[in-house]
């Protein structure tokens, strides 16, 4: 018990059975106290993290030309379903021929779409549609031009979202439509 406490060390001890229980329980409440503090802290410290990537995230979603129509309600919804990311110049984003578990939003920068004929979509644009509306998979690989900020939308936050706000499940369904019929492999 002193070694776990670290106090003491036979200094001066407690004589009588009942003393030493005693020392014990104290020595043990006097770790839980720094405990219980350490751990509000890391609470309060995680909140805040929390609190100000979605404040971050609710920016980046308000700052795409798609959702700027919805209410605040519906905002809640897909910035808890967005996930923020930032990706250098050149990365690539997603390749011809993977399974698509995701699409992206593009709030800055521009990415470079490599089809028969290369496209380059910029900031309030999206790609990856495709493979969640049909299950196929990706056809074509689309890389940063520039570094580029993107939100990431996986397939099951898709669902809901098409169930949520149907007005913006047609808009990416009628896109991915539009795209298709306008580049056979896009």
């Amino acid at each position: 018990m002193v070694t776990l406490s670290t106090t003491g060390y036979g200094d001066v001890t407690p004589q009588s059975f009942a003393g030493r229980v005693l020392a014990g329980l104290v020595m043990m409440c006097g770790i839980g106290i720094f405990a219980l503090w350490a751990g509000i802290l890391a609470t309060g410290f995680y909140e805040e993290v929390r609190r100000q990537d979605f404040v971050r995230t609710w920016q980046l979603v308000a700052a795409v030309p798609l959702f700027q129509r919805l209410g605040s309600g519906a905002l809640v919804e897909i910035v808890r379903a967005l996930r923020p990311r930032v990706m250098p110049a050149g990365t690539i984003i997603c390749r011809k021929g993977e399974t698509g578990d995701r699409m992206f939003f593009i709030v800055e920068g521009r990415v470079s779409v490599a089809t028969p004929n290369p496209v380059e979509l910029g900031s309030g644009s999206f790609f990856g549609e495709m493979a969640l509306i049909s299950g196929e998979p990706r056809s074509a690989t689309v890389s940063a031009a520039t570094e580029v900020s993107l939100l990431s939308l996986y397939s099951v936050d898709f669902q809901m979202l098409s169930r949520s706000s149907p007005e913006i499940a047609d808009i990416i369904r009628r896109t991915a439509l539009e795209r298709r019929g306008a580049t056979p492999d896009a």
